[in-house]
């Protein structure tokens, strides 16, 4: 066992390891509940309204540097995780050129947006 046929240290160090590594997952995870329990301003979901139309009608007219430029936008604030992963999935069609997937992601977020917030904008 092990390289050097350390097997004794290799028993002695795997708790300790597996201790520490767990602390770490706890912690982000904590992280990660804390940032999906944020409260999001009326002001955000206003802004992410806005961005998020701006993104499907430059996205039908194959307007990429304003697609890019309104994500760029978005990324700078805190956003929980369900909007955050449909904004990945946005630069992803984008980033294949699949505008009209773009244009498809953002205005099905539009008509769904309670589902980010738990109640209708």
């Amino acid at each position: 066992m092990g390289r050097d046929r350390k097997s004794q240290e290799i028993l002695t160090e795997t708790p300790l390891f597996l201790n520490k590594l767990r602390d770490v997952i706890e912690k982000i995870s904590m992280l990660e509940a804390a940032e999906e329990d944020s409260v999001t301003t009326e002001g955000d979901k206003s802004f992410l309204h806005e961005k998020l139309l701006a993104i499907q009608k430059a996205a039908e007219i194959m307007d990429k540097k304003t697609v890019k430029d309104a994500l760029a936008e978005l990324k700078f604030k805190k956003w929980p995780r369900s909007v955050k992963d449909l904004l990945n999935v946005i630069a992803e069609h984008l980033l294949h050129s699949e505008f009209d997937e773009a244009a498809h992601v953002a205005q099905q977020a539009l008509a769904v947006s309670d589902i980010f917030y738990g109640n209708s904008t």
